[in-house]
Protein backbone atom coordinates (compact mmCIF):
# COMPACT_ATOMS: atom_id res chain seq x y z
CA UNK A 1 0.00 0.00 0.00
CA UNK A 2 1.62 3.45 -1.31
CA UNK A 3 1.65 6.25 1.66
CA UNK A 4 -0.32 8.92 0.18
CA UNK A 5 0.86 12.58 1.21
CA UNK A 6 4.41 11.30 2.32
CA UNK A 7 7.80 11.18 -0.24
CA UNK A 8 8.34 8.35 -2.20
CA UNK A 9 11.48 7.72 -1.71
CA UNK A 10 14.39 6.78 0.56
CA UNK A 11 15.68 9.76 3.00
CA UNK A 12 18.22 9.67 5.65
CA UNK A 13 18.14 11.45 8.52
CA UNK A 14 20.82 14.49 9.11
CA UNK A 15 24.33 13.20 8.84
CA UNK A 16 27.44 13.70 7.30
CA UNK A 17 27.59 10.61 5.45
CA UNK A 18 24.78 7.28 4.46
CA UNK A 19 24.46 4.58 2.57
CA UNK A 20 22.16 2.32 1.07
CA UNK A 21 22.76 -1.56 0.42
CA UNK A 22 21.18 -3.26 -2.51
CA UNK A 23 21.18 -7.13 -1.97
CA UNK A 24 20.00 -9.47 -4.94
CA UNK A 25 18.65 -13.02 -4.06
CA UNK A 26 21.23 -14.20 -6.85
CA UNK A 27 24.66 -13.75 -8.76
CA UNK A 28 23.67 -10.68 -11.12
CA UNK A 29 26.06 -9.94 -14.18
CA UNK A 30 26.08 -5.68 -14.25
CA UNK A 31 27.02 -3.20 -16.09
CA UNK A 32 24.75 -0.45 -15.48
CA UNK A 33 23.10 1.59 -12.70
CA UNK A 34 20.88 4.52 -12.93
CA UNK A 35 20.16 6.92 -10.35
CA UNK A 36 17.53 9.23 -9.57
CA UNK A 37 18.19 11.59 -6.52
CA UNK A 38 15.80 13.76 -4.45
CA UNK A 39 16.12 17.32 -5.89
CA UNK A 40 13.08 18.83 -4.19
CA UNK A 41 10.44 19.58 -6.74
CA UNK A 42 8.33 21.50 -4.83
CA UNK A 43 11.04 23.83 -4.54
CA UNK A 44 10.39 27.29 -6.47
CA UNK A 45 12.94 28.29 -9.02
CA UNK A 46 12.71 31.48 -10.37
CA UNK A 47 14.25 31.42 -14.20
CA UNK A 48 16.08 34.84 -13.19
CA UNK A 49 19.37 34.44 -12.04
CA UNK A 50 19.12 37.43 -10.23
CA UNK A 51 16.57 35.92 -7.93
CA UNK A 52 17.98 32.71 -6.88
CA UNK A 53 21.34 32.79 -5.07
CA UNK A 54 22.63 29.18 -5.46
CA UNK A 55 23.69 27.87 -9.04
CA UNK A 56 22.97 23.98 -7.52
CA UNK A 57 20.02 22.37 -5.93
CA UNK A 58 20.66 21.73 -2.46
CA UNK A 59 19.49 18.35 -2.05
CA UNK A 60 21.21 16.60 -4.90
CA UNK A 61 23.82 13.84 -3.97
CA UNK A 62 26.95 15.39 -5.13
CA UNK A 63 29.82 12.96 -3.77
CA UNK A 64 29.13 9.62 -3.70
CA UNK A 65 30.44 5.52 -4.46
CA UNK A 66 28.80 2.72 -6.47
CA UNK A 67 30.76 -0.63 -4.12
CA UNK A 68 30.04 -3.69 -5.56
CA UNK A 69 30.09 -6.88 -3.67
CA UNK A 70 30.52 -10.74 -5.13
CA UNK A 71 31.60 -13.63 -2.80
CA UNK A 72 32.90 -11.14 -0.04
CA UNK A 73 34.95 -9.24 -2.49
CA UNK A 74 34.17 -5.39 -3.08
CA UNK A 75 35.09 -3.62 -5.82
CA UNK A 76 34.35 0.57 -6.62
CA UNK A 77 33.26 0.39 -9.59
CA UNK A 78 31.98 4.49 -9.99
CA UNK A 79 33.21 7.20 -7.94
CA UNK A 80 31.00 10.43 -8.62
CA UNK A 81 32.44 13.74 -7.30
CA UNK A 82 30.56 17.37 -8.05
CA UNK A 83 27.39 15.94 -9.12
CA UNK A 84 25.15 17.87 -9.63
CA UNK A 85 22.19 16.25 -11.81
CA UNK A 86 19.13 14.86 -10.40
CA UNK A 87 19.38 11.50 -12.89
CA UNK A 88 22.88 9.73 -13.15
CA UNK A 89 23.21 6.94 -15.49
CA UNK A 90 26.08 5.29 -14.83
CA UNK A 91 28.19 2.63 -17.09
CA UNK A 92 31.19 0.52 -16.24
CA UNK A 93 32.45 -3.16 -17.63
CA UNK A 94 30.11 -5.77 -16.62
CA UNK A 95 30.97 -7.79 -13.38
CA UNK A 96 29.38 -10.11 -11.36
CA UNK A 97 27.74 -8.94 -7.98
CA UNK A 98 25.41 -10.37 -5.25
CA UNK A 99 25.39 -6.73 -3.75
CA UNK A 100 25.78 -3.50 -4.66
CA UNK A 101 25.87 -0.32 -1.96
CA UNK A 102 25.47 3.43 -2.21
CA UNK A 103 27.76 5.37 -0.12
CA UNK A 104 27.27 8.92 -0.23
CA UNK A 105 29.80 11.35 1.40
CA UNK A 106 27.98 15.23 0.61
CA UNK A 107 25.00 16.80 -0.82
CA UNK A 108 25.24 20.55 -2.44
CA UNK A 109 23.77 21.71 0.60
CA UNK A 110 21.04 19.86 2.72
CA UNK A 111 22.03 17.71 5.31
CA UNK A 112 19.69 14.76 4.11
CA UNK A 113 20.49 12.04 1.35
CA UNK A 114 17.95 11.14 -0.75
CA UNK A 115 17.13 8.95 -3.81
CA UNK A 116 14.04 8.62 -5.48
CA UNK A 117 14.91 5.42 -7.93
CA UNK A 118 17.98 2.96 -8.18
CA UNK A 119 17.89 0.84 -11.28
CA UNK A 120 20.50 -2.20 -11.86
CA UNK A 121 21.41 -3.45 -15.63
Amino acid sequence: MRNYGLPNLWISNPSEQAYVDVNFNEEKTINEITLTFDSNLNRYLDNLEIHYGQNTIPEIVKDYDIIASHKSKKTIVASVRGNYQRVNKLNFDSIKADSIKIKMFSTNGSKRFGIYDCRIN
